[in-house]
């Protein structure tokens, strides 16, 4: 499981930060007003939940796959949100580190 940190407040166009608004609240709005079909529904509330008091939520590989798919496929996310989102999930699900040798 890795944690993820999405309290970044979420910028305009220009750059400039939207008051009070992270992108983690706005994946929170989407994750529980989310009308998908065959998806966890109990999974997306936890996320929402967490995301919604901008704590980090901690996912396992497959479930980083699930809510990058989430964000890629939904309708109602404007591209402003989805790219800032993905951004910040990155590219690929982070490896363990290892742990050092002594």
């Amino acid at each position: 499981m890795q944690a993820f940190d999405l309290s970044q407040l979420l910028t305009n166009i220009d750059g400039t930060p939207i008051k009070d608004t992270t992108i983690g609240k706005v994946l929170a709005t989407h994750l529980s007003q989310s009308q998908a079909k065959g998806v966890d529904a109990i999974r997306y509330w936890d996320w929402a939940l967490n995301l919604a008091k901008d704590l980090p939520i901690h996912i396992s590989e497959a479930d980083y796959d699930t809510l990058k798919r989430f964000v890629n496929e939904s309708e109602t996310m404007t591209v402003l949100a989805k790219a800032q989102i993905l951004k910040r999930l990155g590219t690929e699900y982070p490896k363990e580190q290892p742990c050092p040798k002594e």
